[in-house]
């Protein structure tokens, strides 16, 4: 059954008869079509066409999944899906290019235009190009004395800003405590060194 155009009550009264099924006979463990290929091990409890959904264990049968959907998916089903769906009812895309047969692909079961798909296809290459472009610019700018010349200025401006004076103190405290700890373990070495001389 498919349960996307079901509603809320709808959807939780299937899936609490499908618990129950479940609960009280177990999960589906074979297949009852004549026609069954035998061939998926993945088994289903499915409802009949002529009952309704209902606590009663006489309204399902064990089906596969290949047969659970050929069961369920009957010509009514299939055209109230056809029609819920956009495209198909649609003759134009969403540019206003025309679905002729020249004009259209197949993917992943729904119609595409290919002149929107050409379109997109150049508009990525430009994009790819003009970052390519500017790749090698900041490159060859990079090596020229305005370049230079700037680096050096906002280094200036920026040696006088806040953040810079609170980055010199802590890179300072923190030199400065490696260093006497560096010191104390080179105190502590010198009489080992000395006794090893001797």
């Amino acid at each position: 059954m498919f349960t996307n155009n079901l509603s809320k009550k709808e959807r939780s009264f299937y899936s609490s008869v499908h618990y129950w099924l479940k609960h009280n006979y177990g999960v589906a463990s074979k297949c009852e079509s004549k026609n069954c290929t035998k061939k998926s091990t993945d088994y289903q409890w499915a409802k009949k066409r002529e009952k309704e959904y209902d606590y009663k264990r006489d309204n399902f049968i064990n089906l596969c999944r290949s047969c659970h959907a050929k069961y369920d998916c009957t010509e009514e089903t299939r055209k109230k899906l056809r029609a819920l769906h956009p495209r198909n009812n649609s003759t134009h895309c969403q540019k206003g290019h025309e679905y002729t047969i020249g004009n259209t692909y197949l993917y992943k079961g729904t119609r595409n235009c290919i002149k929107c798909k050409k379109e997109n296809q150049k508009r990525y290459k430009k994009i790819e190009k003009n970052i390519d472009d500017k790749k090698k610019y900041d490159k060859e700018y990079r090596k020229t004395i305005k370049y230079k010349e700037y680096q050096i200025e906002y280094r200036k401006e920026y040696r006088k800003t806040v953040k810079y004076t609170e980055y010199q103190k802590d890179y300072q405290k923190t030199y400065f405590k490696n260093r006497k700890h560096k010191l104390k373990a080179l105190d502590d070495l010198k009489p080992i060194i000395s006794n090893l001389l001797k």
